[in-house]
């Protein structure tokens, strides 16, 4: 039986990205996007945040990330759940779920500018240009990622 592990989320960062270098020098960006959901219980309103850590290895993102991964940023988030162990300083085992991230878009709407007067958009990590209101990054050569 085939199988499948697909995560896309819809969310906003809820701090900053963090960048962190391995002692190998990769980098990899790690950030908190929290996804809301309402509805109605009993006649009233519930709100509910849920919080996801998600963390990316493709260079491209990371960089991009560096400078726009702003608390607040509107994100789509694409990739796999992803399960680590580790065994903290009493010895006991800990596990944490996080979501590694092959394809991120940014849905910050960019105000309407002079053609001339805009930057030049991010290329993704196969080169191409990106379109200036949703830079999208994708990953697809597993083969590639330092782990």
């Amino acid at each position: 039986m085939k199988s499948l592990n697909e995560v896309t989320l819809l969310g906003t960062l809820g701090a900053d990205v963090e960048i962190r270098t391995t002692t190998s020098g990769d980098r990899v960006a790690n950030m908190r996007l929290a996804t809301d959901e309402s509805f109605r219980r009993d006649g009233e309103l519930v709100k509910r945040t849920e919080w996801h850590r998600v963390n990316c290895w493709i260079p491209a993102v990371v960089e991009y990330l560096s400078i726009h991964g702003l608390k607040g940023t509107p994100l789509l988030v694409q990739g796999a759940l992803k399960t680590r162990k580790w065994v903290d300083q009493s010895g006991v085992e800990r596990y944490s779920t996080e979501i590694e991230a092959n394809n991120i878009i940014n849905l910050t709407k960019k105000p309407a500018t002079d053609q001339r007067e805009e930057e030049p958009a991010p290329r993704t990590s196969r080169g191409r240009k990106s379109k200036p209101a949703q830079e999208s990054f994708a990953h697809d050569d597993a083969d590639s990622i330092p782990f």
